[in-house]
């Protein structure tokens, strides 16, 4: 027993911490202690943060256990960063240390010297060897039950700068201390949001919740401290107490019974060893949780960690690896997983490990055989004068295998997501692309925005976006780049002309057929908001582009050596007339590879500014430069305020990169005109009304009769389409077109269980069955989209939920039509 702990039987802390490594369960942990004579005894538990009333802090972080395990990660990842900044002998928040976290892994993991270059430092493109090789030193194991048992449980561990055992209350067991703040080249500043994960731990396990293991020795570059204990490893458990009588809420505390005074102010347990097993070792068919020691760095472990979705092979497909991947696309260093759970087997230790080294690495890796030709595609966005970054992937089918869908668009800060959209967010009429939501991903990458306006785009907590000024002007930046994109309107075009080429003798009579029982019912074609049919269901042009760039023969070059207004010559100045209240888009033409902005090595710069009257050149603070996309560029922007038709402002956009001495620079003279000029010639699309269509609540909008698709279970699940046999009808929004019309597909599941049923026991013709179920779901889906204008206007959605509705309500709905039908006589087939 340690001899500085007055209280239990004779166990020595090795023996009891060894202990508490191996359970993986509540009941495990609580009888460790119990035995121990530690857990039933209120003297030996601290509160955290010595604060009786943490709780409301802690319960107010990470709403989601994903976003609160990535935290555990990225606390790793910045021990890591940490504990070699003190090896290289340097002062982690001195003038010497590293700016950023890129430059932190450069200088310390590539052997870089200052200064380096801002593209440096980049773990995504490191080779299999060394990823692995450092991923070992950052690991993350699961252990425990199965996932029909119950809950597994996870053990974060990396050899870090780790903590002395008297420093552990004012670091892994404070709130909002200043640790990190003044460190540049970590993620973490807060000091909480590694206790978001606590929520997740054993939640509503009656013989404990809010479990956790926290096992730490510091790293002798980083001591600074005396004591005798200095050199020991420490560990703790923290638990969630019952609200005590007359407390409104829980409060979180920690095992510390060393030296104990008055009561719940004593310290952590610690021993002596020179190594301790913290890593987890896989050798053939070996697999042991703890069976690699390290020198120093930290153990976490969450027992029983509860989270949504399939608890079953963290390496596998849907798995925990994927999450991980997606919480942080483009990750500082990389990650070793391992499965440790003896259910399942391998023929090797490949079997059992694999590296996270994030999404954006894995898209990469997988271009050539699972993205559509020409993505990522690339932007640059300015809002309210803060630079971002968008990537937008294009996956040839659905995009399930690398995301799941609530992780749509990504707004990341260092590699790590901050916030997300689902899918629907492409199916906004405001970006339009529901034919391609399931296959898109966007990274909308925010690591260049001031740190002061950070904070008022993301919550602390690190999994939302604030309700701010800036973060509605983003979204709302973000779906112009998308719905201005020629690729991905041309993309959406090619799908849904794909689908219908495929389907046009089967849904061309189902159309005709719906369209003569609107037509021919009044009443029914006044309540749906019907329009006059369409012929072209294909919108015309598509990409602006040509397949081989300006002038044909287009060859793209890292370095470009020509950056101009398109069809003038370097140097020549563009005049123009843009209309007074609408958009100036120009396009440029560049021999620049299409990531030269967005690439994470060498990337390209651009500065757009603008003056009036011969003033000084102002930066603009809003803009969006999508491109280049085989060698054209297209810059969209606001013509400035207070401006009135006659007056002239210039522009000057320059751009740069690493093996430039002087910028590329384009000077244009915009004159305003009263009304929206149209433009010939000059290379550019000129400038154009905003046709973007009714806004929301606008009662001017029409249904189009839509094409029909049949959906058999052999198509279930081809392409994007994710049906089961309870699917019933999903609506694809298109476009609202230029006769006021809003365009719908609907894909009705011809296989549906409740459909197939009525068939097998029915005596009426299968083929009307069939008739009854498609017309009668496609009205109500029809009903429940033009019906929107009915709710009151702050009721009403323009974010893709109406599809959404659609797909749940007729889902449920399924099930009723026919029997429905059947009692109240039936319809005729139609012919």
């Amino acid at each position: 027993r340690d001899p500085r702990v007055g209280f239990g039987p004779m166990v020595t802390s090795k023996e009891l911490c060894t202990r508490l490594m191996h359970a993986d369960s509540a009941s495990e942990v609580v009888e460790a202690l119990e035995e121990s004579g530690y857990w039933s005894d209120p003297r030996v538990w601290r509160f955290f943060d010595d604060n009786e009333n943490n709780f409301p802090t802690i319960g107010n972080q990470q709403s989601d256990p994903i976003a609160a395990l990535i935290e555990k990660l990225v606390n790793s990842v910045d021990a890591r960063l940490m504990g070699a900044c003190a090896e290289a002998g340097i002062e982690p928040d001195s003038d010497l240390a590293p700016r950023t976290i890129r430059g932190a892994v450069a200088q310390f993991f590539e052997g870089m010297v200052p200064p380096i270059s801002p593209d440096a430092g980049h773990a995504s493109e490191w080779t299999d060897q060394k990823s692995t090789s450092e991923g070992l030193q950052l690991t993350l194991a699961a252990t425990g039950y199965m996932p029909d048992e119950g809950d597994l449980s996870l053990s974060v561990a990396d050899s870090g700068e780790g903590q002395e055992p008297d420093k552990f209350p004012d670091s892994f067991l404070s709130v909002g201390r200043k640790n990190k703040l003044r460190v540049p080249f970590v993620q973490g500043k807060h000091n909480m949001g590694g206790t978001g994960a606590l929520l997740f731990c054993c939640p509503e396990n009656p013989d404990g919740s809010g479990l956790q293991l926290i096992v730490s020795r510091r790293n002798p570059a980083s001591r600074r401290s005396s004591s005798p204990r200095a050199s020991e490893w420490g560990f703790t458990v923290v638990r969630r107490e019952a609200p005590a009588p007359g407390s409104r809420s829980s409060v979180f505390s920690y095992l510390a019974p060393v030296d104990v005074q008055g009561g719940r102010d004593g310290g952590v347990l610690s021993f002596e060893a020179d190594q301790w097993p913290i890593f987890p070792l896989v050798q053939n068919e070996t697999r042991e949780a703890y069976g690699r020691g390290s020198e120093h760095g930290t153990l976490v472990k969450l027992y029983e960690y509860r989270f949504p979705g399939t608890k079953s092979n963290i390496l596998r497909r849907a798995g925990l690896l994927r999450r991980i991947d997606v919480g942080l696309p483009e990750i500082a260093l990389p990650i070793r997983l391992f499965e440790c759970r003896q259910g399942y087997g391998g023929r090797n230790a490949a079997s059992y490990s694999a590296n996270a080294k994030g999404l954006a690495a894995r898209l990469d890796r997988d271009k050539a055989e699972k993205l559509e030709h020409g993505f990522p595609i690339h932007g640059l966005i300015r809002v309210q004068g803060q630079a971002v970054r968008l990537r937008v992937y294009a996956l040839t089918g659905n995009a399930k295998d690398y995301r799941e869908r609530k992780y749509g668009v990504l707004f990341t800060l260092n590699g790590q997501t901050h916030a997300s959209k689902s899918v629907d967010f492409f199916r906004r009429k405001s970006v339009g692309l529901s034919q391609i939501a399931e296959s898109l991903i966007v990274v909308v990458d925010c690591s260049e925005i001031e740190p002061r306006r950070l904070e008022d785009l993301f919550m602390a907590s690190r999994d939302r976006l604030r309700d701010s000024d800036l973060a509605r002007v983003l979204e709302r930046a973000v779906e112009a780049f998308l719905k201005g994109s020629g690729e991905l309107r041309a993309l959406r075009a090619r799908r849904r002309e794909q689908e219908i080429a495929e389907k046009l003798d089967d849904s061309k009579p189902l159309a005709d057929a719906l369209s003569d029982l609107v037509n021919n019912n009044p009443d029914l074609c006044r309540l749906l908001a019907v329009g006059p049919k369409i012929p072209s269901p294909f919108p015309t042009g598509g990409s602006p582009r040509g397949k081989d760039g300006p002038g044909g023969g287009f060859e793209a070059k890292r370095f470009p050596t020509y950056f101009r207004f398109k069809n003038k010559k370097d140097g020549e100045v563009l005049n123009r007339e843009v209309g007074l209240g609408s958009k100036v888009r120009i396009a440029f033409e560049t021999n620049a590879e299409d990531d030269y902005f967005t690439r994470d090595l060498d990337r390209g710069r651009a500065v757009i500014e603008l003056r009036h009257d011969g003033g000084s050149w102002q930066e603009n603070e809003s803009s969006n430069l999508n491109g280049p996309r085989s060698g054209l560029v297209n810059l969209e922007l606001e013509v400035p305020p207070g401006l009135t038709p006659g007056d002239v402002f210039e522009m000057r956009v320059q751009v740069t990169d690493t093996s430039r001495i002087a910028p590329f620079e384009n000077l244009a003279e915009l004159r305003v005109a009263r009304k929206q000029a149209s433009q010939k010639g000059s290379g550019s699309r000129g400038v154009h009304a905003n046709k973007a269509g009714p806004k929301k609540g606008s009662a001017s909008t029409t249904l189009k009769i839509p094409e029909i698709h049949k959906v058999h279970r052999v198509e279930w699940k081809k392409g994007a389409r994710d049906f089961d046999e309870l699917t019933a009808v999903e609506v694809i929004g298109n476009a609202v077109l230029d006769a006021g019309q809003y365009q719908y597909d609907f894909y009705v599941n011809v296989d549906n269980v409740f459909l197939r049923s009525a068939q097998k026991e029915s005596r009426m013709d299968p083929r009307v069955l069939e008739a009854q179920f498609v017309y009668s779901l496609v009205l109500f889906s029809m009903g429940i989209l033009s019906g929107d204008k009915l709710l009151p206007v702050d009721q009403r959605t323009d974010d893709g939920g109406q599809e959404r509705l659609v797909a749940s309500v007729t889902r449920m709905l399924a099930r009723l039509v026919l029997p429905t039908l059947e009692v109240i006589g039936g319809i005729e087939e139609v012919e």
